[in-house]
Formats: structure tokens, C-alpha cells, sequence
């Protein structure tokens, strides 16, 4: 089953899917946000970096593809501070509806008893 939930926050709409894969995170900023390439790659390296971190200091949900897509043209002038807690505080609430879906998906579905 391949569901997909959204989120969207100040600066991003972050997606969140299972993968049979170990967690993936996919960074899209658009020539929409800005023309200029090296502009884009900061955002990317910053979103990277946000998920770096969080690796560094804790487990990622295995399992887990997340793809984060820049929606505001602000990002480009926000600090790595602002966007690090744009970032955390949209992934924990989407993970959290997440969570809950699938739980309650699996509470829904019957497990044949074993004889």
C-alpha cells in the first residue's frame, strides 16, 4: 500500500511516504523559487543539513521516503534558524498524522486467527 501525507508549513510542503527502503529525503527547489542555481543549492544544503542533525542526535524513522519542496520565495532570505525550525516542527506534526493513520489502518484490518 504506498499512501502518501502532506503537510504544508511556512516555507515548504513536506511529503511523507513508505518505502521498502531505509528512510530517503528528497530536497526539490524550483527555478520558480529562484533563477540562480547556487541560490537553490543553499536551500538544499540547508534542508540536508536539518536532517543531518537530526541524524547525528537521533534515530530517523526507517521505511520512510520524505521529499520537502520549497513553496515560498522568503526561504531564500529566512536563516538556517528559521528554516531548521520550519522543518522540524512541520516533520513532527506530519509524522505524528503519520503514525496515527497507520495505526489506525492496522487496527481496521482483521489478522486471521491461526488454528
Amino acid at each position: 500500500m504506498r499512501t502518501r501525507y502532506q503537510l504544508r508549513t511556512h516555507f515548504f510542503v513536506l511529503k511523507i511516504r513508505r518505502v521498502p527502503c531505509n528512510f530517503r529525503l528528497l530536497a526539490v527547489i524550483s527555478k520558480k523559487i529562484s533563477k540562480k542555481a547556487h541560490r537553490r543549492n543553499k536551500v538544499k544544503r540547508q534542508v540536508h543539513a536539518v536532517f543531518e542533525q537530526l541524524k547525528s542526535t537521533q534515530n530517523l524513522p526507517a521505511h520512510i521516503s520524505l521529499v520537502v519542496q520549497a513553496t515560498n520565495k522568503k526561504v531564500l532570505e529566512a536563516d538556517f534558524q528559521e528554516v531548521k525550525r520550519d522543518l522540524l516542527d512541520g516533520v513532527a506534526k506530519l509524522y505524528f498524522t503519520y503514525r496515527n493513520q497507520e495505526f489506525e489502518i492496522a487496527k481496521k484490518t482483521k489478522v486471521p486467527k491461526k488454528f
